[in-house]
Protein backbone atom coordinates (compact mmCIF):
# COMPACT_ATOMS: atom_id res chain seq x y z
CA UNK A 1 0.00 0.00 0.00
CA UNK A 2 1.09 3.58 -0.65
CA UNK A 3 2.42 5.66 2.23
CA UNK A 4 1.88 9.38 1.82
CA UNK A 5 3.31 12.17 3.97
CA UNK A 6 1.45 15.39 3.26
CA UNK A 7 2.92 18.87 3.83
CA UNK A 8 0.15 19.57 6.35
CA UNK A 9 1.51 16.78 8.59
CA UNK A 10 -1.09 14.15 7.78
CA UNK A 11 0.05 10.59 7.03
CA UNK A 12 -1.86 8.29 4.70
CA UNK A 13 -1.48 4.53 4.23
CA UNK A 14 -3.40 3.25 1.23
CA UNK A 15 -4.50 6.80 0.39
CA UNK A 16 -2.68 9.81 -1.08
CA UNK A 17 -5.14 12.28 0.45
CA UNK A 18 -5.27 11.61 4.21
CA UNK A 19 -7.90 13.71 5.98
CA UNK A 20 -6.63 13.06 9.53
CA UNK A 21 -3.29 12.91 11.30
CA UNK A 22 -3.20 9.21 10.39
CA UNK A 23 -5.61 7.65 7.89
CA UNK A 24 -5.46 3.98 6.89
CA UNK A 25 -7.55 2.87 3.92
CA UNK A 26 -7.97 -0.48 2.21
CA UNK A 27 -10.52 -2.93 0.85
CA UNK A 28 -9.60 -5.60 3.42
CA UNK A 29 -8.47 -5.18 7.03
CA UNK A 30 -7.93 -1.54 7.81
CA UNK A 31 -5.56 -2.35 10.69
CA UNK A 32 -4.45 -5.87 11.64
CA UNK A 33 -2.11 -6.44 14.61
CA UNK A 34 -0.64 -9.93 15.10
CA UNK A 35 1.91 -11.64 17.32
CA UNK A 36 5.15 -12.99 15.91
CA UNK A 37 4.34 -16.64 16.64
CA UNK A 38 1.02 -16.91 14.83
CA UNK A 39 -0.45 -14.61 12.23
CA UNK A 40 -4.02 -14.88 13.52
CA UNK A 41 -4.21 -15.76 17.21
CA UNK A 42 -4.27 -13.02 19.85
CA UNK A 43 -5.08 -10.38 17.26
CA UNK A 44 -6.85 -7.05 17.48
CA UNK A 45 -8.66 -6.08 14.30
CA UNK A 46 -10.12 -2.67 13.49
CA UNK A 47 -12.14 -2.64 10.31
CA UNK A 48 -14.90 -0.95 8.34
CA UNK A 49 -17.68 -2.77 6.53
CA UNK A 50 -18.43 -0.55 3.55
CA UNK A 51 -20.69 1.98 5.22
CA UNK A 52 -22.32 -0.35 7.75
CA UNK A 53 -20.22 0.95 10.64
CA UNK A 54 -16.94 0.03 12.31
CA UNK A 55 -15.98 -2.65 14.76
CA UNK A 56 -13.15 -3.93 16.89
CA UNK A 57 -12.77 -7.69 17.37
CA UNK A 58 -10.67 -9.54 19.94
CA UNK A 59 -10.08 -13.19 19.01
CA UNK A 60 -9.10 -16.17 21.16
CA UNK A 61 -6.69 -18.95 20.18
CA UNK A 62 -9.52 -20.85 18.43
CA UNK A 63 -10.24 -17.94 16.08
CA UNK A 64 -13.50 -17.14 17.90
CA UNK A 65 -14.51 -13.55 18.56
CA UNK A 66 -14.71 -13.26 22.35
CA UNK A 67 -15.16 -9.49 22.59
CA UNK A 68 -16.62 -7.06 20.10
CA UNK A 69 -17.17 -3.33 20.06
CA UNK A 70 -19.28 -2.32 17.11
CA UNK A 71 -21.81 0.22 15.94
CA UNK A 72 -24.31 -2.11 14.22
CA UNK A 73 -26.07 -5.41 14.87
CA UNK A 74 -24.40 -8.80 14.47
CA UNK A 75 -24.58 -12.26 15.98
CA UNK A 76 -22.45 -14.92 17.65
CA UNK A 77 -20.53 -12.59 19.95
CA UNK A 78 -19.72 -12.79 23.64
CA UNK A 79 -19.47 -9.08 24.38
CA UNK A 80 -21.25 -6.29 22.61
CA UNK A 81 -21.07 -2.52 23.07
CA UNK A 82 -23.43 -0.28 21.12
CA UNK A 83 -25.63 2.81 21.48
CA UNK A 84 -24.77 3.08 25.18
CA UNK A 85 -25.82 -0.50 25.98
CA UNK A 86 -23.42 -3.29 26.95
CA UNK A 87 -24.23 -6.95 26.34
CA UNK A 88 -22.35 -10.02 27.56
CA UNK A 89 -23.48 -13.24 25.87
CA UNK A 90 -25.95 -11.28 23.71
CA UNK A 91 -25.48 -9.00 20.72
CA UNK A 92 -28.76 -7.15 21.34
CA UNK A 93 -28.76 -5.88 24.95
CA UNK A 94 -32.19 -4.57 25.94
CA UNK A 95 -30.94 -2.39 28.82
CA UNK A 96 -27.84 -0.44 29.81
CA UNK A 97 -26.18 -3.72 30.85
CA UNK A 98 -27.49 -7.19 29.99
CA UNK A 99 -25.84 -10.50 30.85
CA UNK A 100 -27.26 -13.59 29.13
CA UNK A 101 -26.20 -17.23 29.28
CA UNK A 102 -27.61 -20.50 28.00
CA UNK A 103 -26.99 -23.18 30.63
CA UNK A 104 -26.92 -23.62 34.40
CA UNK A 105 -23.61 -21.96 35.25
CA UNK A 106 -23.39 -18.84 37.40
CA UNK A 107 -24.28 -15.87 35.19
CA UNK A 108 -22.60 -13.25 37.36
CA UNK A 109 -20.12 -13.42 40.22
CA UNK A 110 -18.95 -10.43 42.29
CA UNK A 111 -15.86 -11.15 44.38
CA UNK A 112 -14.11 -9.13 47.05
CA UNK A 113 -10.45 -9.84 47.88
CA UNK A 114 -9.42 -7.75 50.91
CA UNK A 115 -7.52 -8.61 54.08
CA UNK A 116 -10.32 -7.35 56.34
CA UNK A 117 -13.92 -8.07 57.33
CA UNK A 118 -15.47 -6.08 54.47
CA UNK A 119 -17.73 -7.82 51.95
CA UNK A 120 -18.34 -7.42 48.23
CA UNK A 121 -21.15 -4.87 47.86
CA UNK A 122 -23.80 -3.98 45.30
CA UNK A 123 -24.92 -0.35 45.60
CA UNK A 124 -28.11 1.13 44.08
CA UNK A 125 -28.14 4.94 44.30
CA UNK A 126 -30.81 7.58 43.66
CA UNK A 127 -30.61 11.36 43.17
CA UNK A 128 -33.28 13.70 41.82
CA UNK A 129 -30.60 15.64 39.94
CA UNK A 130 -30.62 14.85 36.20
CA UNK A 131 -26.86 15.48 35.89
CA UNK A 132 -24.83 12.33 36.46
CA UNK A 133 -22.80 12.58 39.68
CA UNK A 134 -24.74 15.58 41.03
CA UNK A 135 -26.95 15.76 44.11
CA UNK A 136 -30.57 16.79 44.64
CA UNK A 137 -32.37 15.51 47.73
CA UNK A 138 -34.93 12.76 47.19
CA UNK A 139 -38.51 12.93 48.47
CA UNK A 140 -40.83 10.81 50.60
CA UNK A 141 -42.06 7.71 48.73
CA UNK A 142 -39.31 7.95 46.08
CA UNK A 143 -38.18 4.51 44.93
CA UNK A 144 -34.42 4.13 45.44
CA UNK A 145 -33.77 0.72 43.93
CA UNK A 146 -35.38 -2.61 43.17
CA UNK A 147 -34.47 -6.18 42.34
CA UNK A 148 -36.97 -7.73 39.94
CA UNK A 149 -37.47 -11.44 39.35
CA UNK A 150 -39.16 -12.18 36.02
CA UNK A 151 -39.88 -15.34 34.03
CA UNK A 152 -41.17 -16.14 30.56
CA UNK A 153 -44.84 -17.10 30.11
CA UNK A 154 -44.13 -18.28 26.57
CA UNK A 155 -44.69 -14.86 25.01
CA UNK A 156 -43.21 -12.26 27.37
CA UNK A 157 -41.32 -11.84 30.63
CA UNK A 158 -43.69 -11.47 33.61
CA UNK A 159 -42.89 -10.39 37.17
CA UNK A 160 -42.62 -13.23 39.70
CA UNK A 161 -41.36 -11.27 42.71
CA UNK A 162 -39.72 -8.00 43.65
CA UNK A 163 -37.70 -6.41 46.45
CA UNK A 164 -37.88 -2.61 46.49
CA UNK A 165 -36.34 0.09 48.68
CA UNK A 166 -37.94 3.53 48.94
CA UNK A 167 -37.91 6.66 51.10
CA UNK A 168 -40.17 6.40 54.18
CA UNK A 169 -40.37 9.92 55.59
CA UNK A 170 -38.90 13.36 54.98
CA UNK A 171 -35.20 13.13 54.06
CA UNK A 172 -32.59 15.79 54.74
CA UNK A 173 -28.86 16.26 55.27
CA UNK A 174 -27.54 13.04 56.91
CA UNK A 175 -31.17 11.94 57.41
CA UNK A 176 -32.50 9.27 55.05
CA UNK A 177 -35.48 7.24 56.39
CA UNK A 178 -36.10 4.14 54.32
CA UNK A 179 -38.31 1.10 53.97
CA UNK A 180 -37.96 -2.24 52.23
CA UNK A 181 -40.89 -3.90 50.47
CA UNK A 182 -41.26 -7.53 49.41
CA UNK A 183 -43.58 -8.37 46.53
CA UNK A 184 -44.89 -11.65 45.04
CA UNK A 185 -47.25 -12.42 42.15
CA UNK A 186 -50.41 -14.39 42.94
CA UNK A 187 -51.55 -17.39 40.91
CA UNK A 188 -53.45 -16.13 37.88
CA UNK A 189 -51.91 -12.64 38.06
CA UNK A 190 -49.24 -10.96 35.94
CA UNK A 191 -48.04 -8.29 38.40
CA UNK A 192 -46.39 -8.46 41.81
CA UNK A 193 -48.22 -7.27 44.95
CA UNK A 194 -46.54 -5.98 48.09
CA UNK A 195 -46.78 -8.65 50.83
CA UNK A 196 -44.43 -7.42 53.53
CA UNK A 197 -42.83 -4.11 54.45
CA UNK A 198 -40.11 -3.15 56.91
CA UNK A 199 -40.54 0.57 57.61
CA UNK A 200 -38.11 3.23 58.82
CA UNK A 201 -38.87 2.48 62.47
CA UNK A 202 -38.18 -1.24 62.09
CA UNK A 203 -41.86 -2.21 62.13
CA UNK A 204 -42.71 -5.28 60.04
CA UNK A 205 -46.05 -5.10 58.24
CA UNK A 206 -47.23 -8.43 56.80
CA UNK A 207 -50.17 -8.58 54.39
CA UNK A 208 -50.57 -4.78 54.33
CA UNK A 209 -48.57 -1.64 53.57
CA UNK A 210 -48.43 1.82 55.09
Amino acid sequence: ADICFNPDGNVGIGTVAPTATLEVAGSGHAILLTDSGDSYNKRVEIADTSGSGGYLNIFNDSEVVTAKIRSYASSNVQAYFTAGNIGFGTDSPSSTVEVALSGTADIMTISGHTADANAANITLRKSRNTTVGSHTVVQDDDSVGAINFVASDGDAYIHVARIKAKINGTPGNNDMPGELGFFTTADGASGATERMTIDAEGNVLVGKTE
